[in-house]
């Protein structure tokens, strides 16, 4: 019952942040999101939540809601949340969620070019190297993680607020990745 509750109400968001752009439906739509996030939680910490992907894109979405809003520490703190809990459900052989995480980490670089925070970039370009270099390593991505992982590349090698040590190390990955595409 509480997990049904929890998913109506992340329904909810959903609509109500997507099917328009006024400020009150967008602070709702938080609400919404921050109740859904209380209740996976709780379900977590009793060993009663089965799965955290759902956790993880309330996290995602509040996230998107907040950079709407220009609260950028409040997205970055969700959107690192949301990553925290993917890699520990990739982590635990789940691969397929690599195609959420590389689009959470693109999501992340977006609020950061708004911002500068150099501990929260230095250990976010460390992350998605590390998991960009594991996925092509292990071979495990499907086409839409390879798609996002191109994405995600692109971005790296494009914007000057990626620090030059990261954007050499982006720029050999989109090479290798454009390479697999041919």
């Amino acid at each position: 019952m509480v997990n049904e509750v929890a998913r109506h109400l992340f329904n909810i968001g959903s609509k109500l942040q997507i099917s328009t752009v006024s400020v009150h439906k967008v602070s709702r739509a938080i609400n919404l999101y921050t109740n859904r996030i209380t209740i996976q939680e709780r379900l977590r910490d009793e060993g009663k939540l089965l799965d955290e992907k759902n956790l993880a894109g309330a996290y995602m979405n509040r996230g998107g809601a907040f950079f709407y809003r220009q609260e950028l520490d409040s997205a970055i703190e969700d959107y690192n949340r949301a990553i925290e809990i993917r890699r520990r459900i990739i982590a635990a052989g789940r691969f397929w969620i690599r195609d959420q995480l590389f689009s959470l980490y693109f999501n992340t670089f977006q609020v950061l070019k708004e911002t500068n925070i150099p501990e929260v970039l230095h250990n976010l370009f460390e992350m998605t190297l590390y998991d960009a270099r594991e996925s092509l390593t292990d071979g495990k991505l499907t086409s839409q993680s390879f798609n996002e992982l191109h994405d995600l590349a692109g971005l790296a090698v494009r914007h000057s607020y990626i620090p030059e040590k990261y954007k050499k190390q982006w720029k050999i990955i989109f090479q290798v990745i454009e390479k697999m595409k041919t």
